[in-house]
């Protein structure tokens, strides 16, 4: 599928200058399986008009097993889904705020570490239809040793 370990390394030309706007955050290592309150951020967009926010946006989600995400998943779309697995991580949207076209990629934050990238969420993401709906994160944990080793050869 095209989404199983949806995860890529970009090496920027030139170092990043950290201000009270750009900071860095940490990445976590732990498998973070339930929780309550997490963050999606990103510039996607908010409604049918397609039209991309600025400034940026986010919203609190709560992250769901495995199991349950593949079974709402299943409920909610005829069609076919890509397959979810332990390097995953779905979280479902609180107060009728989702993941939209433009936030793939983006973090999902949890206790102020990056613990997933957005790869994929219902196609009409503003409809309340789609509220229960999860979005789908690459796991960050399951490719740490794989980011590690990429870094230590191009530091």
């Amino acid at each position: 599928s095209v989404y199983e370990n949806n995860i890529a390394l970009i090496k920027p030309d030139k170092d990043f200058q950290f201000t009270s706007a750009v900071k860095s955050i940490r990445l976590n290592g732990e498998y973070v399986a339930i929780a309550r309150n997490s963050l999606t951020i990103g510039w996607g967009v908010v409604n049918a008009s397609n039209i991309y926010i600025s400034p940026l946006r986010y919203f609190e989600a709560s992250i769901i097993s495995v199991n349950e995400c593949i079974i709402r998943i299943s409920n909610t779309v005829k069609y076919a889904i890509p397959p979810i697995n332990d390097s995953h991580i779905c979280t479902v949207p609180k107060a009728n705020n989702s993941a939209c076209r433009g936030d793939a990629g983006g973090p999902l934050v949890y206790n102020n570490e990056i613990i997933g990238i957005l790869s994929f969420t219902a196609i009409q993401c503003y409809h309340s239809q789609n509220d229960e709906f999860p979005n789908c994160y690459t796991r960050i944990s399951s490719f740490l040793p794989f980011i590690r080793r990429y870094i230590k050869k191009i530091l």
